[in-house]
């Protein structure tokens, strides 16, 4: 399926999804659109039909393709608004010639994220973070995307420590936290961070935390 993600905007409310159906079998789909918003860093989906989808159900042979068309009549906001485009692969029909028993399907389940740019052009993206240190010793880094666009996170890189890979959406105005099997040296109060995203490497000052 291309593209993986999809842009909107008030100047183009439309764009395309190219589905193909590598399988050997002929295959159904159906497509689900849902609102997508954060909260303590947990991803929460609601339905929604403030995107319209055609076609919202197709049928392809093997090697064949789609075209999806996606749109919305929603005006944009102050911060950008995300959604989620669900493409799911349906059980194939029954051989009337074959036991239940000994059919066993992998169903292909994919969603796309779907962006409606923001009203006006926003200010720079950017990653806001605490590296905190509970009683316990173990250390946590606490992440938060202060601006009105997705910030989207492939690595993490404290001090001279090796990078961790994550892949994690950042909604505007969402934080969450994120263990780390980590300590600062002896003294040290501060740490360095390089957090790699689809908007550059944002280079952050840390400061330690302490919490009871």
């Amino acid at each position: 399926m291309t593209p993986i993600r999809v842009e909107l905007s008030s100047r183009k409310p439309t764009n395309l999804i190219l589905v193909e159906n590598r399988s050997e079998a002929e295959r159904d789909y159906q497509i689900d659109a849902v609102q997508w918003k954060q909260r303590d860093g947990e991803d929460l989906y609601t339905p929604t039909n403030a995107l319209i989808v055609m076609p919202p159900r197709f049928r392809l042979k093997p090697g064949g393709t789609q075209t999806i068309r996606i749109g919305t009549q929603l005006k944009s906001n102050a911060e950008e608004q995300a959604f989620r485009l669900y493409i799911q692969e349906l059980p194939l029909r029954a051989d009337p010639n074959e036991s239940p028993s000994t059919m066993v399907q992998t169903l292909l389940r994919v969603g796309i994220p779907i962006f409606l740019a923001a009203e006006h052009s926003p200010a720079p993206p950017g990653i806001e973070a605490v590296l905190r240190k509970a009683v316990d010793g173990r250390f946590s880094l606490q992440l938060r995307n202060p601006s009105a666009v997705h910030v989207q996170l492939h690595s993490l890189k404290l001090g001279e420590t090796a990078p961790i890979s994550i892949s994690r959406y950042l909604l505007p105005g969402q934080n969450f936290s994120l263990p780390l099997p980590m300590a600062l040296p002896e003294g040290q109060a501060s740490v360095p961070l390089e957090a790699g995203t689809d908007q550059g490497t944002f280079y952050v000052p840390l400061v330690l935390e302490s919490h009871p």
